[in-house]
């Protein structure tokens, strides 16, 4: 046996309560999680100004049509709704989609199912119409989905007005 051990029984732990050693042993599994994080993704490769990076210059058929960006389709509250998230490209082609006598919808194109954006007593329609001050702010839309019927990966079509944009998966 080694001389230099306490009571505890460990040389690198002080003698104390046994919460104090759970401790010590907390602290020191800490200590090497931080120390392998560090060393695992602590070197993070650098951008020189000289670097060229690709651009989409096409715009998508949502920014051509409508004026706007559809950043997300997704299902939402547990599948009962569908969340289309968007950002204002151009706000001329976008008054359509902000207009409150507009009503936009989905179809979901394997069955042409139509879904509606819900008009709840209290709260109105589930959209944002007011005009945006800026471009970078995210817009929502909800369309209600009555018994789950679109799946995730499902393709639908958005219809504002007379524009229609086909081919957006359902997240």
């Amino acid at each position: 046996m080694i001389k230099d051990m306490n009571k505890s029984g460990y040389w690198f732990l002080p003698n104390s309560d046994a919460r104090l050693r759970y401790g010590y042993i907390a602290a020191l599994i800490a200590a090497a999680g931080i120390i392998a994080a560090v060393l695992l993704y602590g070197h993070t490769p650098t951008v020189s100004p000289h670097t060229t990076i690709a651009v989409q210059t096409s715009p998508t058929p949502a920014a051509a049509k409508l004026g706007v960006e559809i950043t997300a389709l997704r299902l939402s509250a547990a599948g009962y709704m569908l969340d289309l998230r968007y950002r204002i490209v151009d706000i001329k082609k976008a008054a359509a989609l902000l207009d409150r006598k507009i009503a936009p919808y989905l179809i979901e194109q394997a069955s042409g199912a139509k879904l509606m954006v819900p008009n709840t007593p209290k709260l109105g329609p589930l959209r944002q119409t007011r005009k945006p001050a800026n471009n970078r702010r995210t817009n929502f839309i909800f369309f209600a989905n009555p018994g789950r019927f679109i799946k995730a990966g499902d393709k639908v079509s958005l219809v504002v007005g007379d524009t229609k944009i086909d081919n957006l998966t359902v997240e």
